[in-house]
């Protein structure tokens, strides 16, 4: 009699590949969920750091255009001294008219630590629009010629704007600050429009 051999895997065989398949395939889910952690923690901090240099550029290149008075038909002073540190008003003859009451002639820039944002009102009838949100600090000082900080108006030739923002989200694995993460920025812009005057 012939002995029928048939070729195939034992059952010790078959658990042994399914406990191995098991164990890789929870590696690679481990590794992709670490991954997927990092990767929406660098999002985070890259979207908070474009946003905030963005809007410190927007506000730099507004600052530098404060004062600009073609017709000089009227006097204004382009960057009004405010004792409120969480307000920065700029004023420019855009259309050189010779009167500020135009769109984007009346620039005022709001912070609320209640809301923690930024706002802008650009006097275009569309009133305060949100600017910059999740914003921890914003506060602005003004300086003279000489650079000494001054709260003259007619003085005024230099802004620093200082800006700290903080992520969307809480980072879970960050242990300070209730797990969010910040970047702060600091910047003095001259008024180039009031620097001849």
């Amino acid at each position: 009699m012939k002995e029928d051999r048939q070729s195939g895997f034992s059952l010790a065989e078959c658990l042994i590949t399914i406990a191995i398949a098991t164990i890789v395939l929870a590696s690679l889910a481990g590794s992709f969920r670490v991954q997927q952690k990092t990767y929406s923690v660098q999002t985070q901090l890259t979207e908070m750091t474009e946003n905030a240099r963005a809007v410190m550029d927007t506000i730099a290149r507004e600052i530098r255009s404060a004062g600009y008075n073609p017709a000089r038909a009227t006097t204004f002073n382009g960057v009004p001294y405010n004792a409120n540190t969480a307000v920065l008003d700029l004023y420019q003859d855009l259309d050189g008219n010779g009167t500020i009451s135009g769109a984007n002639e009346r620039i005022t820039y709001t912070y609320s630590s209640a809301n923690k944002e930024v706002t802008r009102n650009g006097n275009d009838g569309g009133g305060a629009v949100s600017f910059l949100n999740n914003v921890t600090a914003f506060s602005v000082a003004y300086f003279d010629r000489a650079g000494a900080a001054t709260t003259t108006t007619a003085n005024i030739r230099a802004v620093r704007i200082s800006l700290t923002v903080r992520t969307s989200q809480i980072d879970p694995t960050w242990p300070h600050d209730g797990g969010y993460r910040f970047t702060s920025l600091n910047e003095t812009v001259s008024v180039k429009n009031l620097l001849y005057q």
